[in-house]
């Protein structure tokens, strides 16, 4: 049974090309940093007593208003919920810390810069949209016949990439060509025979052979690249011996690969650069490349085909003729200046300490784990895709303007949207997954759990404590989400802080009587000092606090859920065609519905777990057929 795909796609598309969301938005980046101290003299130090700085702690309780799912951490798709030292069940610290740093970065208007991994990102330009035409110029695709034994038919094929071995000796990767250098003039560079049907095929493919696959093989050629035959590699002395490869099976494509044999003294060493960057892009697909690692990952001890090519002074290889190229500029291009002054010390820097090739400086912020009070009550296990949304997306991830352009990161002055958070949903999205390769279980402690945990602070101001507690506990009217499977609504939270105690050095050090609670209970000063650090901030920015752009931005995500219907994943045909960027945070604060309309932009590996999971489904569907 074929596959009609392209004729479903457009009946998809007239029903619900409109839609354009995700569960996520973004906080917009200020053109400005907050600066804490000069430089690091004026931190303060770790061991000092002085009246002038507060040390204590702040006891906070979480309330569940969903399900929440903290992993143990463990790599097993059923990872159980986390477990501190003790056998019990808790928020780690480190989870905790995570989330209250961020937010510290927000509303302390910090730098990115220093983390944010000044990636260059990857993409290939398969579909028809705004990287396609630079992507096939680069790789020379052009139809050519695909000749095989019983009948002729136009397919792609890459001119400008040739094939080899790659192979790993001593901890180092090196490439080693063919004995075929190329077919002929017409063909470019290409020195490999694609091809779909040829004598003897049937008595050398595996048996599911519909995945990724390669196999060592004898093969006959007529004329100068019509395969031929194929057979077993089994005649040593055959004229000609190779490997055949297929990169895999999606829609029904059934072409095929010959790779030329090795030419064992013909080899040179691939660029470190090169490697790291490979794994680097390999770590960032591989959920989707779950049951093929084999064949995608890099050798260990055996020699693997491979298609590459040498374009602007880089070596970029793959498993498939279709290479994953190098945008033009990387994440670092569309950060604002101010953000990449590593030696700007913010407040996130001063409280919860930083290291960078310049200078270092410890937290002064600790953070116990958060008990889970009482015995848990775990909700019903359920099958998830928990797909990271990438950064590579570029129609959610850059800013795109009203200017008929497109923007990616090949394009100089793009612009990134800012510091992702998740939508709240109104209710849990249900799942009728199966497990399978692309699916994670979650066994989540209900709603309604509790959990209490002590943060201890040493030498604060009292405008470094106002900060922290407003980044504790946020707005009055703000909750918080944290933990695995946000996208689905899960690990929404609100925090409330019980507590606040500071030490009180007169009392601590007084000769006249023994002290054995040397706190001072500033409990009821903990709106007092937030209003201490706003006024601060309005003084410098010379805007009141809330109406800060980016401030305004994060309230309002934390303080709103939106219709599900308009924080949902996009389908595999929304998010192929869609023609408009994702709505700023803004448009959600005004009830608008805000969009830039663009051409249609082109599909990736960067889509959404919905995208993943239909074409898993449309896989496994074609092989039952």
């Amino acid at each position: 049974m074929e596959m009609n795909y392209k004729n479903d796609r457009k009946a998809n598309n007239t029903a619900k090309n409109n839609y354009v969301g995700a569960p996520y938005n973004f906080v917009s980046l200020n053109n400005r940093v907050l600066k804490a101290y000069n430089n690091i003299g004026e931190l303060p130090s770790h061991n000092e007593i002085n009246d002038e700085y507060l040390s204590g702690e702040i006891k906070y309780t979480i309330k569940a208003l969903s399900p929440v799912f903290i992993s143990n951490g463990k790599k097993e798709k059923e990872a159980d919920f986390f477990k501190n030292v003790n056998g019990e069940y808790a928020i780690p610290g480190s989870t905790v810390r995570g989330l209250i740093r961020s937010n510290t970065q927000i509303l302390g208007l910090g730098a990115i810069g220093g983390d944010i991994d000044n990636n260059t990102f990857m993409y290939r330009g398969l579909s028809k949209g705004v990287l396609k035409s630079k992507y096939n110029e680069i790789l020379g695709v052009k139809p050519v016949q695909a000749h095989t034994s019983n009948e002729s038919k136009t397919i792609s094929v890459a001119k400008n990439v040739k094939t080899g071995y790659i192979a790993k000796e001593n901890n180092k990767y090196y490439l080693y060509k063919t004995k075929v250098d190329n077919i002929n003039d017409n063909l470019g560079k290409m020195n490999y025979y694609p091809f779909q049907k040829a004598r003897g095929l049937e008595d050398v493919l595996p048996p599911d052979n519909k995945k990724p696959f390669f196999l060592k093989i004898n093969y006959e050629i007529k004329g100068e690249r019509r395969v031929e035959s194929v057979s077993n590699y089994d005649d040593k002395n055959a004229e000609r011996q190779g490997y055949i490869v297929r990169s895999g099976y999606m829609y029904g494509k059934k072409t095929m690969y010959i790779i030329p044999e090795i030419d064992i003294s013909n080899k040179s060493e691939i660029p470190e650069e090169d490697i790291l960057s490979f794994k680097h892009d390999y770590e960032l697909k591989e959920k989707q490349l779950r049951g093929y690692e084999s064949y995608y990952s890099l050798p260990v001890k055996d020699i693997k085909p491979v298609f590459y090519i040498e374009y602007n002074g880089r070596f970029y290889f793959g498993f498939t003729p279709y290479l994953r190229l190098f945008y033009d500029y990387s994440i670092n291009n569309g950060i604002p200046e101010a953000h990449k002054d590593a030696t700007i010390i913010d407040f996130t820097k001063s409280m919860f300490g930083f290291s960078n090739d310049i200078l270092s400086y410890k937290s002064r912020i600790f953070f116990e784990d958060a008990l889970l009070i009482g015995n848990p009550k775990f909700s019903e296990p359920k099958e998830y895709i928990l797909a990271t949304p990438k950064p590579s997306s570029y129609m959610d991830y850059l800013k795109q303007r009203n200017d008929n352009k497109i923007y990616t990161y090949n394009i100089e002055d793009f612009k990134i949207r800012g510091i992702k958070q998740y939508w709240f949903k109104n209710k849990i999205v249900k799942s009728e997954l199966k497990k399978s390769k692309l699916t994670s279980t979650i066994r989540p402690i209900d709603i309604g759990s509790v959990y209490k945990g002590i943060i201890r602070f040493k030498n604060l101001t009292k405008i470094e404590l106002g900060l922290l507690l407003w980044s504790i506990k946020l707005e009055s009217n703000c909750n918080q989400n944290i933990g695995m499977a946000k996208a689905y609504g899960y690990g929404k939270i609100n925090i409330n802080v019980d507590n606040l105690s500071v030490y009180d050095y007169e009392k601590m050090y007084s000769l006249d009587r023994l002290c054995l609670e040397p706190y001072k209970d500033e409990t009821s000063n903990i709106n007092l000092y937030i209003e201490q650090y706003k006024s601060y901030l309005e003084s410098n920015i010379g805007r009141e606090a809330i109406e800060i752009s980016s401030i305004k931005d994060f309230i309002t995500m934390k303080s709103i859920t939106p219709k599900d219907e308009l924080t949902r994943y996009m389908n595999v045909i929304e998010y192929q065609y869609r023609k408009k960027s994702l709505q700023d945070v803004s448009s959600f604060n005004n009830n608008e519905q805000k969009v830039i309309e663009k051409d249609t932009v082109d599909i990736n590996e960067d889509t959404m777990a919905d995208m993943m999971l239909k074409l898993h489904n449309k896989y496994n569907k074609y092989k039952k057929d």
